[in-house]
C-alpha cells in the first residue's frame, strides 16, 4: 500500500566530451540528493574505458507522491 510516485525531468545538461564510434556503450548514473520533491542525479556514459567518458550528464527530477 505503498503511496503511486511521478517522477518528471525538470532539467537535463548534458556534455558530450569526445564523439562516440559503433561500440557497445555503457552508462551508469549516481543520485546525489535525494529530497522530498526533488532528485539530483549525475550520469556518465562511456565505450572501451569508464576513465574515459565520452558525455556526462546533470539531470533534476520533480518527485510526485500520489
Amino acid at each position: 500500500d505503498e503511496p503511486e510516485v511521478q517522477v518528471k525531468p525538470i532539467n537535463v545538461t548534458v556534455d558530450f566530451m569526445r564523439g562516440g564510434r559503433d561500440l557497445e556503450t555503457r552508462a551508469a548514473g549516481i543520485v546525489t540528493r535525494l529530497g522530498t520533491r526533488i532528485a539530483n542525479v549525475e550520469a556518465v556514459a562511456w565505450q572501451d574505458d569508464r576513465a574515459r567518458p565520452i558525455a556526462s550528464a546533470r539531470l533534476n527530477y520533480l518527485i510526485q507522491r500520489g
